[in-house]
């Protein structure tokens, strides 16, 4: 190309008119009102950048301040990397002093991100996990001060290259940031996110707390990528169609595409510039489009000198950006020299100078895609030799500070066939990883490293231990199973039992997660031959835990007491704290079973697990408090706090178990939020027993939805799997059958139901404490009854008025109560039945672990309402209408447009009035009276509604309240959270009708 002729660059924006007026209007809310995140979606090369640089333009030109940064793959392990660069963007875009200012009197934890600020204003420690918080409030802080005086945009691309600390941060702003005048915007590939990726968890709980809102970009049309083709080549008309088609056809709609393309053909010769525009030199047909983006980059590093080209290479294996200093020192080549190449590249729009942090000496590629192409070009022995020079440099160049760069280091030794480096760096890789509870990538570095390690190394073994135990906290139980049998089988061989012992036990955990309890049960107690005899150690305590928590499953609460009383001994007299977190968890559980008062040692060790940062435990834990709770009616206030304290906690480690997405799944389903719901579902790994847990969730909606046919078919997979697994204990049998019997009765096949409850039986006749089994009695004794079988209606009755454990648990009482009604309608008490089914409903709602759902409640609800018209007291139709009333919130917010019918035909058909549905109906909307929803909140809480409703600010609270603007926060979200709402306004408008007047 001529060095006259111009650059082929479109130089506007094509297609993404509609995108861009929704950020600027979404900008004009935020200015307006109060914050808001917006996620700018697409495919590599749709043009995210361009729209983000057209967007940005103009919000400076409308006064407010925009601070920038980009996640970098080279850089995704470098804790806040773009919040670093969006530090130091601020100091620019400020009066000079202000930023600097403002850290320190608002966020003082910031300065050790910032070097450059000088020692003498670090006091700070160095970032480790536990004071992840602290940081993320301090940014929150910042920002927040930042826009008080003018409105921010603050920009994050490349979201999926972050860094796990950007990952956590960036919800954390979402959730913080949304009473300031603050835009957050991030950026991502959507063709990156593969199922595993770490950012899918972060879209799912930003999409199910409804904190932002999603731009998705998509390929342009014909007539977009002619018009593109129009502005990019100058012209003064459209392109021929036959043109127009065949790069849109090679391109796909790809704008980055185009572009390169449209600069190859210049190149080539098949364009020529002449009157101020370029034009095409040959027909379509001779035209030989490149066959992939990778054929059209190539072609234009041809142009390039040798001394460029090379340069250019070396920079693509350093990553897509490199620093100046360390690609001359790989090239030796000089600076004059090197700095000729780097402009022939920019003028090429290969690179260009990146400015984010020292101007002048770092350079990016212009397109992640370019980079690729060069990189697809080398032969193996040249990538070899590269990344061999690229480390060396690297490692140099690092000196006493190599430790900032192991995950660099690791892959350019590793890339380079340096097995013994590589391995070194893997290691301090995945130590470093552990550190920040990045399980998933400590798996991949130690996973690496062990296929580096000569096979007769002897640390081999132990690093099959660590990658087992990463293995089952990322949730990759089968390879955590087989990594710690393999490691066990390596210390038996090395003679070395503890360390067997403690694999044993490992596998063993992954293998009851897995729902394979016949081997976790082998492997348990070969863990307690092995250990026992070489007397107290940390892994006897976890196997005497492990104990206690099967001897809990079956309900032999005796036994979890002597269990967990020895886990507690050894693991505080050999500094075992997961042993002793979990033999505190089952002792609290075993003596909630004999009837006495087990919750504080319980919260002993929920306690002790989060001050230990024991992510795994502390979840387990609090999972097992929550159902503990349902115990005590009046601690429902604790258990609503603990469940925001699993979410928190998840978000903060990014650590979501199986146990923990059940839970979410159940609440809402519960809650009547069933698409997200079902998005939960589909969360856990297919190989978790838990998978196939939240798999029944999509059976009940099915059902609910489209009819109980279309439930029974989703539900054959999960119940294959659960009755499939032989986990040593019933509830997943327990979980099968209940909801099988559920939907055959919900599908008019009585005998069907009430031939799977008869499959649990012989559980309920034990009184076990799973709230499955009594509603499974429920469903017996109504499949009994519209049968009209007496004698199974009478058994059943007696199954369910099983009274032996010495728990008082809401679903037992409930289900004994429902038995009582029964009974008393046999015997033509009717006054009594309508009484003891309004005792039932009551202990059914009181439950607040179980999955709240429409089933067996609507059950209940119909056969008072039956009983009711029956009796036909005055008042009594209005109740039995009431009863029917009070699932539909429920039903109608998922949207059960079968199950609605089929309630709709029960009332018509009984002269029964049938409330009006909502799509917006909530579960608040279920209850009696708002006075009775007024009831969950304490005092504290009340007031704080109130506030909100006054349109106060979190800040705003806290200074009324004398609190803290962090508690303040708790408290918004705990009232929203009672009562069922996702916003402040529905705060407000909740308080203007229950409490008339306080709001003025």
């Amino acid at each position: 190309m001529p060095a006259d002729d111009p650059k082929i660059l479109c130089p506007e924006l094509i297609g993404r008119g509609d995108e861009l007026n929704a950020l600027v209007a979404h900008l004009a809310s935020v200015i307006a009102d109060s914050g808001r995140t917006i996620l700018v979606a697409g495919d590599a090369g749709l043009g995210k950048t361009a729209l983000l640089r057209a967007f940005t333009e103009r919000a400076r030109g409308s006064g407010v301040r925009v601070l920038t940064g980009e996640c970098l793959e080279i850089e995704a392990r470098r804790p806040f990397g773009p919040f670093v660069q969006i530090l130091r963007s601020a100091r620019r875009e400020f009066p000079s002093g202000s930023v600097e200012r403002s850290i320190r009197e608002n966020a003082p934890e910031l300065m050790r991100l910032l070097p450059e600020l000088g020692s003498a204003m670090s006091r700070a420690e160095p970032t480790d996990a536990s004071e992840r918080y602290r940081i993320h409030e301090s940014f929150a802080s910042l920002f927040g001060d930042l826009a008080r005086t003018v409105p921010l945009v603050i920009v994050v691309e490349d979201l999926h290259w972050s860094d796990e600390a950007t990952l956590e941060l960036f919800p954390y702003l979402a959730r913080r940031l949304r009473e300031r005048r603050v835009l957050l915007v991030g950026t991502y590939r959507s063709d990156e996110l593969h199922r595993l990726h770490p950012l899918n968890v972060v879209l799912t709980a930003l999409r199910r707390g409804r904190y932002e809102e999603r731009i998705e970009l998509r390929p342009l049309d014909l007539e977009q990528t002619a018009a593109m083709i129009r502005s990019a080549l100058a012209l003064d008309h459209l392109p021929t169609r036959e043109f127009a088609e065949a790069i849109h056809g090679r391109c796909e709609g790809n704008p980055f595409f185009v572009e390169e393309l449209l600069k190859t053909l210049a190149e080539r010769g098949d364009l020529a510039y002449r009157d101020g525009a370029w034009h095409r030199e040959k027909v379509v047909a001779s035209l030989a489009m490149p066959e992939s983006i990778r054929v059209a980059v190539q072609q234009r590093l041809a142009g390039l000198a040798t001394e460029a080209r090379r340069a250019l290479v070396i920079a693509a294996v350093i990553g897509p950006r490199f620093e100046f200093e360390l690609l001359r020192a790989v090239s030796g080549v000089s600076e004059p020299e090197l700095l000729a190449s780097l402009r022939a590249a920019i003028d090429t729009q290969l690179v260009v100078e990146d400015a984010v942090e020292r101007v002048g000496e770092r350079y990016a590629f212009r397109h992640a895609l370019t980079r690729e192409a060069i990189l697809l070009d080398l032969q193996r022995r040249e990538r070899r030799v590269m990344h061999r020079a690229v480390a060396e440099a690297l490692e140099a160049h690092a000196g006493a500070e190599s430790a900032r760069y192991v995950e660099e280091l690791a892959d350019h030794f590793d890339q380079a066939g340096m097995a013994e480096k590589a391995r070194r760096y893997h290691e301090l890789a995945a130590a470093q990883a552990r550190q920040i509870f990045g399980f998933a990538r400590e798996l991949r570095h130690l996973e690496r490293a062990i296929e580096l390690a000569p096979d007769d190394d002897r640390g081999i073994g132990d690093m099959k231990l660590l990658l087992a135990e990463a293995a089952f906290l990322s949730g990759e139980m089968r390879r955590g199973a087989l990594t710690a049998v393999d490691a066990a089988r390596l210390f038996e061989d090395a003679g070395d039992l503890g360390r067997a012992g403690a694999a044993l036990y490992r596998a063993s955990q992954c293998h009851f997660y897995l729902g394979e309890g016949t081997a976790s049960n082998t492997e348990l107690e070969s863990a307690l031959r092995v250990l026992q005899p070489l007397g107290a150690s940390p892994s006897l305590a976890d196997v005497y835990a492990a104990l206690a928590s099967r001897q809990m499953m079956l309900d032999h609460g005796e036994g979890a007491i002597a269990f967990g009383e020895r886990a507690i001994a050894v693991g505080r007299s050999t500094n075992g704290t997961r042993g002793e977190v979990v033999g505190l968890l089952w002792l609290g559980a075993g003596t909630l079973s004999q009837g006495r008062d087990g919750l504080p040692h319980i919260r002993e060790a929920l306690a002790l697990a989060v001050k230990s940062e024991l992510v795994f435990e502390a979840e387990h834990v609090s999972r097992q408090l929550q159902l503990n709770l349902e115990l005590g009616p009046a601690l429902e206030d604790e258990a609503a706090l603990l469940r925001a304290d699993r979410l928190r906690r998840a978000q903060r480690y990014g650590h979501r178990p199986g146990t923990l997405i059940d839970s979410e799944c159940s609440t809402a389903f519960g809650s009547g939020d069933w698409d997200a719901a079902l998005e939960l579902a589909a969360e856990p790994p297919a190989e978790s027993i838990y998978s196939a847990m939240c798999g029944l969730v999509p059976a009940f909606v099915a059902a609910a939805r489209d009819g109980p046919d279309h439930g029974l078919r989703l539900l054959e997979e999960p119940r294959r799997r659960l009755l499939a697994a032989d986990a040593g204990a019933p509830q997943w049998t327990a979980a099968a059958e209940n909801a099988t019997a559920a939907l055959m009765l919900l599908a008019g096949d009585p005998a069907g139901s009430l031939e799977h409850a008869e499959r649990v039986a012989d559980i309920l006749a034990r009184d076990f404490w799973l709230y499955c089994v009594s509603h499974s009695a429920i469903y017996a004794i109504t499949a009994s009854r519209a049968l009209g079988d007496s004698d199974a209606v009478r058994r059943w009755i007696a199954l369910a008025m099983t009274d032996t454990s010495k728990r008082q648990s809401p679903h037992a009482r409930g289900r004994r109560a429902f038995a009582r009604a029964e009974r008393s309608f046999g015997l033509g008490e009717l006054d009594s039945a309508i009484a003891d089914l309004k005792e039932c409903k009551d202990h059914l709602a009181a439950m607040i672990f179980g999955p709240r759902g429409f089933l067996p409640a609507t059950f209940v609800h119909l056969r008072r309402a039956e009983l009711l018209l029956q009796r036909g007291a005055p008042g009594d139709r209005d109740e039995a209408a009431a009863e029917l009333a009070a699932d539909v919130p429920q039903l109608s917010r998922g949207r059960a447009t079968w199950y609605l019918a089929k309630l709709r035909a029960w009332a018509a058909e009984r002269q029964v009035p049938f409330p009006a549905e909502s799509a917006d109906a909530t579960p608040v909307e279920a209850e009696p009276s708002h006075a009775a929803v007024a009831k969950r909140l304490t005092p504290r809480e009340r007031e704080v509604a109130v506030l909100v409703a006054r349109g106060s600010s979190n800040r705003e609270i806290a200074e009324r309240l004398a609190i803290s603007e962090r508690t303040a926060e708790g408290h918004v979200e705990q009232v929203r959270n009672k009562l069922g709402f996702h916003s402040r306004a529905q705060i407000a408008v909740w308080v203007a009708e229950t409490m008339p007047g306080s709001y003025r």
